[in-house]
C-alpha cells in the first residue's frame, strides 16, 4: 500500500516510515511508534510485533554480525520511492 494505514495518509517521499518484522506492514515511523506504546500487534493484520523482534533477535544471537550489513526486516528508514 502507498498509505499509512494508521493515519491514512500518503507516504510520501524522505518520510520516516517503519516496516514490522515479519508481517512487513509498511507504516509512518511517528504513527506505528505511537500504536506500539499500547499494542504488541499489527495494526493490519494483528500479527505480535514483540514475539517476531524476538525470534529475529534469537536468530541474530546465533551468527556473527557483518560489518557494514543489517536486516532489512526490522526497521526500514527515510522510505525514497
Amino acid at each position: 500500500s502507498r498509505n499509512c494505514s494508521i493515519c491514512v495518509q500518503e507516504f510520501r517521499l524522505n518520510q520516516d516510515v517503519i516496516s514490522l518484522p515479519g508481517c512487513h506492514h509498511t507504516f509512518h515511523a511517528p504513527c506505528i511508534l505511537r500504536w506500539l506504546r499500547d499494542n504488541s500487534s499489527c495494526p493490519v493484520c494483528r500479527a505480535n510485533v514483540r514475539e517476531a523482534l524476538r525470534n529475529i533477535e534469537q536468530r541474530h544471537s546465533q551468527v556473527q554480525p557483518v560489518p557494514g550489513e543489517y536486516d532489512s526486516n526490522l526497521v526500514t528508514i527515510s522510505m525514497r520511492t
